[in-house]
């Protein structure tokens, strides 16, 4: 079996929307519940972390799950709904080195300065991975030492490449480049764990002809996919609409795809083309489509 936590499954604005009075971002406002979400991200099985959000931390917490223990990072690309990478400089160590110490009478300026740092507890070591841009937007933090982050920050940085597998213990993990803004920097996953497949696709107007054949040789027990637009009545090459979604659920059907029947989530919605939870979940369980929200999890 295959555990996965949804963390967060708003798209950049968060739902609702952070400036907005229409009518979806008032209706989440008063029923709250699954009608609230958070920036995108998810947790496979405790150890395995997709994108790491600005809220991802709120909402471990929301949720009662703690996330300070991950051991793999995979993001989808550097927009900051989906990585924050100021998260991760608070895993640098005082100078003391994450001794900690009593607090000194009278008070030591230069004793407390040695203990400047956020982190005072071992954490496991994190394996980062993504396209190149992540590193770039891991460095443009001013707060980041990018030498000696294994020392620094028990972690490190791998970059991938389209199509590449990533081996984690006794998971695999597949690069899909996705249509989104920046092209050919954007990564969808394959997770296979426990004899489970998981397509993690957010971020994805779709797919180049040499993804999709690597798409097609796998066969999936669910797929999470975008759904931003919802009920958009233009399709976008970056992102995409329920009509957008349907031809998916047909692509993954006239394929062959399914191990054990269709299991599509959609994810990654935004407040003013998607209705709230409440609403949406009734238009798409008609075409065998579920919604995600925050704080789901599903057993794959």
């Amino acid at each position: 079996m295959m555990k996965l936590l949804f963390l967060g499954t708003s798209a950049g604005e968060s739902y609702p929307a952070l400036w907005c009075h229409c009518p979806n971002c008032d209706y989440a406002r008063t029923h709250g519940g699954r009608n609230i979400r958070g920036n995108s991200c998810a947790l496979v099985d405790d150890d395995l972390m997709l994108d790491m959000s600005h809220h991802a931390f709120d909402s471990a917490l929301r949720f009662h799950t703690d996330i300070s223990q991950i051991r793999y990072l995979f993001v989808t690309h550097d927009h900051q709904d989906h990585f924050y990478p100021q998260h991760l400089t608070w895993r640098g160590l005082p100078f003391s080195q994450g001794k900690p110490q009593s607090i000194r009478e009278p008070f030591d300026k230069a004793w407390a300065v040695q203990q400047m740092g956020a982190l005072q507890t071992p954490v496991e070591h994190l394996s980062i991975y993504g396209h190149a841009s992540i590193w770039d937007a891991m460095k443009r933090n001013e707060r980041f030492w990018s030498e000696n982050m294994e020392e620094n920050y028990h972690m490190s940085f791998t970059e991938l490449q389209p199509g590449e597998v990533t081996h984690c213990g006794q998971t695999s993990v597949t690069a899909v480049t996705s249509q989104h803004s920046k092209p050919g920097s954007v990564f969808n996953y394959i997770i296979e764990r426990n004899g489970k497949t998981l397509l993690y696709a957010l971020d994805c107007g779709g797919y180049d002809a040499d993804m999709i054949e690597i798409i097609k040789s796998k066969r999936y027990d669910c797929v999470v996919l975008e759904g931003t637009f919802g009920e958009m009545p233009v399709e976008w090459s970056m992102h995409q609409n329920l009509a957008k979604n349907l031809r998916m659920l047909e692509f993954f059907h006239n394929n062959n795809l399914w191990k054990n029947g269709p299991r599509m989530i959609l994810s990654h919605l935004a407040p003013h083309w998607t209705p709230p939870y409440d609403l949406y979940v009734q238009t798409i369980a008609p075409y065998g489509l579920e919604l995600a929200y925050d704080g789901l999890t599903v057993d794959i």
